[in-house]
């Protein structure tokens, strides 16, 4: 007489086709979408990090706040701190894919040097200001507002709630600081 050997269903492969599946739709849907979706934001943030800390280093390197100024024996014309950020960042924006800049803001921030709180303001110092010169640190502030579009927008997800970076809009706002280099022309 023979014996007849039975053979578990876990060597026969049958199993695996089956789990195929669901480990398929566990891996891609639950796994590598959302990672994909975080890592368009993650970088469309970084790009955006970036164009604000050049805007404020070239609103730092300018020679006015609010009016463009002309070298009268070159005929140089130099942009304002504040037109100088507004280019940058246009520049930057005609590159951008998904990212939409709702606000963008020049600030000067006045630091005593004995200490003390800071003051901040958007607008070109008045001639009491300027007279502290010699007093205070100037900084140039520059406050960035976007909109970062996510990889995979609502529409493809028309029944579920709306998850800001994942299938809705993600607002953030980017800020960064510059040492001015020509206090002295921060009244024009």
């Amino acid at each position: 007489m023979h014996k007849f050997r039975r053979i578990s269903r876990r060597q026969t492969g049958v199993t695996s086709i089956v789990e195929f599946g669901p480990t398929l739709w566990i891996v891609l849907i639950m796994v590598t979408f959302p990672l994909l979706a975080f890592g368009t934001i993650g970088m469309r943030y970084c790009f955006v990090n970036n164009a604000v800390q050049y805007a404020a280093e070239a609103g730092a390197c300018s020679r006015t706040f609010y009016a463009n100024s002309t070298n009268a024996q070159t005929g140089t014309t130099y942009l304002s701190a504040t037109n100088a950020v507004s280019q940058v960042i246009s520049k930057a924006q005609a590159s951008w894919n998904g990212i939409t800049p709702s606000s963008i803001v020049t600030n000067i921030v006045i630091t005593p040097y004995a200490g003390g709180s800071s003051t901040i303001t958007s607008s070109k110092l008045t001639a009491a200001q300027m007279s502290q010169s010699a007093n205070n640190l100037y900084t140039c502030q520059v406050v960035v507002t976007v909109s970062l579009q996510p990889l995979f927008p609502q529409t493809y997800f028309k029944g579920l709630m709306a998850c800001p970076g994942l299938s809705a809009p993600l607002v953030t706002t980017v800020t960064s600081s510059r040492i001015y280099e020509y206090p002295q022309g921060l009244g024009t």
